[in-house]
């Protein structure tokens, strides 16, 4: 019994399994850096639906209501305003240096390039919900599994902006339908050179390069995800369940080696961080005021919903912590 108690013992301390932490506080992890208030004419500013930062710094806002994209510098002025028609769902967007404006269409297989005088160039597209564009490629990202489309089995369909489609890779992932319920979660983004792709129901995030090579996955699961088994009807008590479901939104790479993802309860009752690479996996809980935007130059952009006021929102910079 002795000898099996030092050999346990030594496994431990000998292997290099990930070293888990849990219940990190935010404010022990992450400095509040800077503040930023972004002012409208209108209370529109109530819904905003979708929030984009991009590698320059701007910030694109977008109410699906009335389908109005504002686009706002770092320095918080408005650059752009774009009125969409009503009917494009707008279920991802873009915003180049030229202020062309890219809109992905998931419901109606579309996609659209518009500048300020309108639509210039529209076409159909496979099955998709996000997208990014990288070297004037456009590369859309399916979260959907459908069993009457096993003919598109791809995750990562390649167009040119003329509406070529170049190429497919990568597999769907297995689970991405929870009986009845559908999950469209995920993300798609570029770091450097390489693609991350994030899959909510799979809790699953794999990075490929630019031409479809497979690189690396990181399929740990973290210790507060829940996924009900299966949602057959949608009574109280499955209700129940669904809602302590839990959803990987975001993944990106931060300095060259570590994965940064954002998960939540689908009710977003409750939102985690978590970090991690060859050594070590961190979990941290999100105050439940703050609404995550997006990670630029190692530092958290969040919107502060405690803030009140019905023309701004007040977003928070926080400072990514230095690796080792």
């Amino acid at each position: 019994m002795k000898n099996l108690v030092l050999f346990l013992l030594s496994f431990l301390l000998c292997s290099k399994l990930p070293l888990q932490a849990e219940g990190i506080k935010f404010a022990d992890h992450f400095f509040i850096k800077d503040s930023v208030f972004i002012s409208f004419n209108s209370s529109n500013i109530t819904a905003h639906d979708i929030v984009k930062l991009f590698k320059d710094g701007s910030l694109c806002i977008c109410t699906r209501k009335n389908n109005t994209i504002f686009v706002f510098d770092k320095n918080s002025n408005v650059t752009n305003t774009y009125n969409l028609p009503l009917n494009i769902y707008i279920d991802d967007l873009f915003i180049d240096e030229g202020h062309n404006l890219y809109v992905l269409d998931g419901k109606s297989k579309r996609f659209y390039i518009m500048n300020n005088n309108g639509i210039i160039n529209s076409f159909p597209i496979l099955q998709a919900t996000y997208f990014t564009i990288y070297n004037e490629l456009i590369y859309t990202y399916n979260t959907f599994y459908y069993d009457n489309m096993r003919s598109n089995s791809s995750i990562l369909n390649v167009y040119t902006l003329k509406g070529n489609l170049l190429r497919s890779f990568g597999d769907l992932y297995p689970n991405t339908k929870i009986g009845l319920l559908p999950i469209a979660t995920g993300n798609i983004n570029r770091y450097k050179d390489q693609l991350v792709i994030s899959h909510s129901s799979s809790y699953i995030t794999k990075v490929f390069d630019k031409d479809g090579n497979y690189i690396q996955s990181y399929s740990r699961s973290p210790s507060f995800f829940y996924k009900p088994h299966s949602i057959t009807s949608l009574n109280q008590e499955q209700m129940s369940n669904w809602s302590n479901t839990t959803l990987l939104h975001y993944s990106s790479i931060v300095n060259d080696k570590m994965l940064f993802s954002f998960y939540s309860k689908v009710d977003n009752s409750k939102q985690w961080f978590v970090i991690q690479d060859d050594s070590s996996f961190s979990e941290i809980e999100i105050p439940s005021f703050l609404t995550f935007i997006g990670l630029l130059d190692n530092k958290l952009y969040c919107i502060n919903d405690d803030f009140s006021n019905t023309k701004q929102i007040k977003i928070e910079i926080y400072e990514f912590p230095k690796s080792n």
